[in-house]
């Protein structure tokens, strides 16, 4: 079984659950660690990650002061995980998760008024969903003025008018970390 931690903030080191799903990635620790030090070791406010598989990103967040974390995916099992993991740290009030394909998800989202402040897109790599993903989520108002979006693929990633953006490449899979706005 893949043992995945925590790699910064309060639950550094402790080992989230991992669901038995074929399919399911998780990002590699090296990466995570790489990501949150380009974002600064502190995080706040709310927190999606859709496409979540083991919600490494949303729980890593938790971890380094998010209030909130949502959890999108279609696969029970990794929401099951998910939950499992927040009982075990004791966070179950940070963490929601919703079982459903990332339009609905979204949509559901947006009925209650929510805006989330970093957001974690980490679709299987088949599928080229990401600008239709932030469309999706400007629509629906889930932005905040300074959301920054965090884009995990294996091909280039492009720029986005209306955000900065900053690559990364580890290995075969490329991490674009948009800033939405001009001021940065």
């Amino acid at each position: 079984m893949i043992k995945i931690k925590i790699v910064g903030g309060e639950f550094k080191s402790r080992s989230i659950v991992v669901p038995s799903l074929e399919g399911v990635r998780p990002t590699q620790e090296i990466v995570r660690k790489s990501i949150f030090s380009a974002l600064g070791e502190k995080v706040s406010g709310n927190i999606l990650d859709v496409f979540c598989g083991t919600g490494a990103y949303g729980i890593e967040a938790i971890s380094r002061g998010g209030e909130k974390a949502y959890f999108i995916d279609k696969q029970k099992k990794c929401l099951d995980a998910i939950n499992k993991t927040a009982e075990i740290f004791k966070i179950k009030d940070k963490v929601i998760t919703i079982n459903s394909d990332y339009k609905t998800g979204i949509r559901r989202l947006s009925s209650q008024k929510i805006k989330f402040n970093y957001i974690f897109i980490d679709p299987p790599y088949n599928m080229d969903v990401n600008k239709e993903v932030l469309s999706l989520l400007e629509e629906n108002g889930l932005l905040e003025n300074n959301s920054i979006i965090i884009f995990e693929q294996e091909k280039k990633l492009d720029p986005i008018e209306g955000y900065k953006l900053k690559t990364y490449s580890y290995s075969y899979k490329r991490v674009g970390i948009y800033k939405k706005g001009s001021e940065q």
